[in-house]
């Protein structure tokens, strides 16, 4: 599971305190100009901003805080709860064996709705239910996580876990849809991945030329990485699968 970069939220706070520096110094060049009891009226004025940033800033920083610690302490549920799987994971009932899990990761993504932890929460259950056949239940989670989604990596990240509960129920073009929206946002050395799943849907629904093109685009495009060879081998695959006359 994905860690919050620490710094990235250290940045982004330096920057907000930025934009209030330079909004103080505006206010304080132009009461340069007022009178004294203008003054004291602009100082309470003043104060209450001040107050306002300060509080904003204590109270927008624990609230992340806490809930990454409550989303750490989900998944530390769920690796206990994990170890006493059954080694046939046929036999497993998701809501009993990971009830703990659930709820864990549930109470992250209501009471911090906002929060990246509360998105890495509704990513966790959504892969949960996959993980065990119940995809109808992750395509639930995926689409809280893909409506929340923080930024366009996070978009990416969650149209592609559709895409692929949408791929396991046969609703390949549903999929698809998917997986073009996931292309859209995704960044360049993850739409290699996106393409080889973009393939298969067009071969699951008998499109072949479609999934020809998309193959030809994996090798032509990526030639110097490992998703070359691997299009090739797919592409052959698909040639020598046509029926002789």
């Amino acid at each position: 599971m994905k860690k919050i970069d620490q710094w990235v939220i250290i940045e982004n706070m330096w920057i907000k305190r930025d934009f209030f520096f330079h909004f103080y110094q505006g206010i304080f060049h132009a009461l340069r100009r007022f009178s004294i009891r203008n003054w004291i009226f602009a100082g309470v004025g003043i104060l209450g901003v001040v107050f306002f940033s300060i509080a904003y800033f204590h109270f927008k920083n624990k609230d992340s805080q806490a809930a990454q610690d409550a989303f750490y302490a989900a998944t530390e549920v769920f690796q206990a709860e994990l170890k006493s799987v059954p080694a046939d994971s046929q036999k497993v009932n998701v809501e009993v064996q990971f009830a703990k899990t659930i709820a864990a990761f549930t109470n992250v993504a209501k009471q911090f709705s906002k929060t990246y932890p509360a998105f890495e929460s509704k990513i966790s259950l959504g892969s949960l239910y996959f993980d065990y056949g119940l995809y109808e239940k992750s395509l639930t989670w995926y689409q809280h996580a893909y409506d929340q989604a923080p930024s366009v990596l996070e978009k990416s990240m969650a149209s592609y876990a559709l895409a692929l509960s949408h791929e396991s129920l046969g609703k390949f073009s549903s999929a698809l849809e998917y997986l073009k929206k996931a292309l859209s946002y995704a960044e360049e050395s993850f739409k290699p991945d996106i393409y080889f799943s973009m393939a298969r849907c067009y071969e699951a629904l008998n499109q072949i030329q479609e999934a020809k093109l998309t193959y030809e685009k994996v090798y032509q495009d990526y030639s110097q990485t490992r998703y070359a060879q691997r299009a090739r081998v797919f592409n052959d695959r698909l040639d020598s699968s046509k029926p002789t006359k």
